[in-house]
């Protein structure tokens, strides 16, 4: 599913971008494209009994359209507001995804699993750590009420937003990225009937690569350890609770490290962050 939702955000990215443009530097409208196919995908999986891959490919790309459209609109509108605080504006849009991460985590164990009923594991199992398990039909049969619950929150959420949102008027040379052109660093030339001239800079392929290596990194880590403690602990409160407290320290991890961009530049907090990823991996060895 997660990798369905990285998929269908990826294709979505620029063309939410592009919509942007297209409706007048307004990032309204984009938002609020997104979250009518993420409100439809989730509301038709609340109502029809979908086979369960039908189930997760019509959540996932709807979820994914949502995050693709709105990540780039969320950030146009925070460039036009905030030009020469790039860092701090980064901050507030990346921690939001973890301080919302750490309240609905909570909510959605709540809504699905109040009594904290545990884990089933198959018929004939003789080890916990290698047998399939699963939670009880109850759990599941919760699935639609809960869902409209979050619609509604969500909704709720996204109408605010869009309500507060605004593209402040902006002159293409005020928006520096990160000081590149004082430093001395490669500039390329905007090419208004190509992207080769971007995709072709030394810099987009350096950042290209910082990326690839950190969403393998996600997949790799992130996947890993949530798997170790589904194995080893048959508690779903207690695991959400875990994972909300993830969340909760990420946010502010994301907030302080985004914001000192804006004054130590962006080698020293990747390399802060590129130690810790180290530690992680070290420390995950050594504790399963």
């Amino acid at each position: 599913m997660f990798t369905i939702i990285l998929g269908c955000s990826s294709l979505c990215y620029p063309f939410g971008n592009h919509l942007v443009d297209y409706f007048g530097q307004s990032s309204r409208p984009v938002i609020l494209l997104g979250a009518f196919v993420a409100m439809s995908s989730v509301t038709a999986c609340s109502i029809f009994e979908f086979p369960p891959t039908v189930f997760v490919v019509v959540y996932s790309c709807g979820m994914g359209t949502l995050k693709g459209l709105m990540q780039p609109a969320i950030w146009r509108a925070g460039l036009t507001q905030l030009p020469k605080k790039q860092g701090l504006m980064s901050a507030f849009i990346i921690s939001g995804y973890g301080f919302g991460g750490f309240g609905f985590g909570l909510l959605i164990n709540h809504l699905f699993n109040p009594e904290n009923v545990k884990f089933q594991y198959e018929e004939g199992c003789t080890d916990p750590t290698k047998c399939n398990k699963f939670l009880p039909k109850e759990v599941g049969d919760r699935l639609p009420y809960a869902f409209m619950v979050l619609i509604i929150i969500y909704s709720s959420l996204i109408l605010v937003g869009t309500t507060l949102i605004k593209n402040a008027p902006a002159e293409p040379e005020s928006i520096e990225l990160l000081g590149a052109e004082s430093a001395g660093e490669e500039v390329v030339a905007e090419g208004k009937d190509s992207i080769i001239p971007y995709i072709t800079s030394r810099k987009f392929i350096h950042v290209y690569l910082l990326v690839l290596n950190y969403l393998f990194y996600g997949f790799f880590f992130g996947t890993t350890y949530k798997v170790i403690g589904k194995n080893t602990i048959n508690d779903d409160h207690f695991l959400s609770i875990i994972g909300a407290c993830s969340l909760l320290c990420s946010a502010l991890c994301k907030f302080g490290f985004a914001t000192s961009i804006d004054y130590i530049g962006f080698k020293k907090p990747f390399a802060v962050v590129s130690i810790v990823y180290l530690l992680c991996v070290l420390f995950m060895k050594t504790a399963v």
